[in-house]
């Protein structure tokens, strides 16, 4: 009976070993997955303010041509 007793509170002590471990894998994991979810985000935001200064620059060059292509006109009709 105390063997079986002895024997009881090594696989109590060892469940509670294997409990806290996976435990700490746990919390290791919830925290790498936090961090992720965190980059994820701050990479979204620096692409969007990435991606307004392409259209920025897109409009620019957008109004540039349409300036160039009336002087070309203008230009064809002095020639002309």
């Amino acid at each position: 009976m105390c063997q079986e007793l002895e024997d009881a509170k090594f696989h109590i002590s060892d469940l509670e070993s294997k409990v806290y471990e996976i435990s700490h894998d746990r919390d290791d994991v919830l925290g790498k997955l936090q961090r992720t979810v965190e980059d994820y985000v701050r990479h979204g935001e620096e692409r969007q303010v990435a991606n307004q200064g392409w259209e920025s620059t897109e409009s620019m060059l957008q109004n540039k041509v349409s300036t160039l292509d009336v002087v070309l006109e203008v230009t064809k009709d002095e020639v002309s």
